[in-house]
């Protein structure tokens, strides 16, 4: 029985009926509603009766499962660590691109030496905005030309660098349709990952990242021990940084 993502609950329900046929479980995490609510985006205080509840109720959901996927095999390590599961009953399978529009993106063209950098997201703590902005901002950064495609939990903080008059080549969209996002990569020459500094971020490898190299275009991030389990400086068109 597979449990599709965002199942904690269901499979707590659906437990008991695969116990009495025999069949074994699978929950397709992706990720943990704890973690991301209470460590990531500190939404929730840690030790709080919310944060207390949605973790017992989180192990639980992972408990039931016979095997439980994650993104990449440093998160899966992380979530046996923070649920104290069985190692065993964790996995990892990439998050890898949708095929269809993304490998259709045509090369980019030649241009005047400016290069155009993407960055599209949800605008949350994993994707560390301060540092993009903080690049954009740099005495190298200026002479490139940046969009930022999203909004979310940190939206003001692009609101706030916009405002202050400094962030000119900077263009902010809140968002453009999903069957519009391979035409905002096929503008770009470089697009961006995450950058985010929290043991989450440094343990997922993000969808956009594969969707953007399958449209052919380098990509920027965070070094993390995820993003080594896939890609490695100078072998790959995937170029970790320091977040710092």
């Amino acid at each position: 029985m597979i449990v599709p993502y965002m199942g904690q609950f269901d499979v707590i329900v659906l437990w008991p009926l695969a116990k009495l046929r025999g069949k074994p479980v699978v929950l397709d995490l992706f990720l943990s509603l704890y973690d991301t609510v209470v460590n990531d985006r500190k939404m929730v205080k840690p030790g709080s009766l919310v944060a207390r509840c949605l973790k017992k109720v989180e192990r639980l959901s992972c408990r039931s499962a016979n095997r439980n996927l994650l993104d990449t095999q440093t998160h899966a390590r992380r979530i046996a660590t923070l649920f104290d599961l069985n190692p065993d009953t964790v996995d990892a399978v990439p998050v890898g691109a949708e095929p269809g529009d993304f490998a259709n993106v045509p090369p980019r063209c030649a241009h005047n030496g400016s290069v155009n950098i993407l960055f599209y997201g949800q605008l949350i703590p994993l994707h560390g905005v301060e540092t993009i902005l903080k690049a954009a901002r740099s005495e190298r950064g200026r002479h490139h030309q940046r969009r930022i495609l999203g909004s979310g939990q940190d939206q003001s903080t692009v609101a706030d660098a916009l405002a202050s008059g400094d962030c000119a080549h900077v263009k902010w969209d809140h968002w453009v349709p999903y069957e519009d996002l391979a035409e905002a990569i096929e503008q770009a020459d470089v697009c961006l990952s995450i950058f985010g500094i929290s043991g989450k971020a440094a343990s997922v490898v993000p969808n956009k990242v594969y969707q953007s190299l399958f449209a052919k275009r380098s990509v920027i991030t965070r070094d993390a021990p995820a993003m080594r389990e896939f890609f490695r400086p100078g072998r790959s068109c995937a170029a970790p940084c320091s977040s710092g």
